[in-house]
């Protein structure tokens, strides 16, 4: 569209809410008689209120224009502007319906998601990083720790590890240790 890279705003974030950087970058540039081009409505947000409230906030009180490239016949807000007040009963209406089925969008995408998710565990799959094995350098350290011959920061600094990941380890192993001398005792 021949539009400069620099009035080209993208934020890499969901559209639940409007706290997008790049989003309120945009408004802070918009001036009256501006013309905003979405890729859809549901790029403005995925909120119902939100989208109906920043739409009338863009046309109605900075007075820039927006046009929805996927549906340019029913939202270019120039069109209803030149309408007068019919215009702005037509534009609610319209606006109305599509933010409510923008919102509808986003609660089917979650509820899906959440379906996926429930699914994938109960098969077993796991969503965290995988868990770092137990070396045998670290059984030296931890031993050096435990007697009292090397601090825990010693220890953190040898092993490159940060303290939580340490202590995670630790009781890992600490864990593990007391299964394999609860196991032995009792074979």
């Amino acid at each position: 569209m021949g539009i400069d890279d620099r009035y080209i705003f993208v934020d890499k974030m969901s559209g639940k809410d409007f706290n997008r950087p790049r989003y309120q970058a945009m408004l802070l540039m918009l001036r009256e008689g501006d013309l905003l081009y979405l890729d859809a409505l549901d790029r403005l947000g995925r909120n119902y209120d939100g989208i109906i409230d920043q739409w009338k906030y863009i046309t109605r009180d900075i007075k820039a224009d927006i046009v929805c490239l996927d549906n340019e016949i029913l939202f270019d807000s120039r069109k209803f502007r030149n309408m007068g007040d019919f215009g702005k009963v037509m534009e609610d209406q319209f606006l109305s319906l599509l933010a409510y089925v923008a919102e509808q969008d986003r609660k089917n995408n979650r509820k899906r998601q959440s379906e996926g998710i429930a699914v994938a565990k109960a098969a077993g799959k796991t969503f965290s990083r995988p868990k770092k094995a137990i070396t045998p350098a670290f059984n030296q350290v931890y031993d050096e720790w435990k007697s009292g011959q090397l601090t825990a920061v010693a220890a953190m600094k040898r092993l490159n590890m940060k303290q939580r990941t340490f202590y995670r380890r630790v009781s890992d192993f600490e864990n593990q240790n007391l299964h394999i001398e609860t196991a032995t005792r009792f074979n």
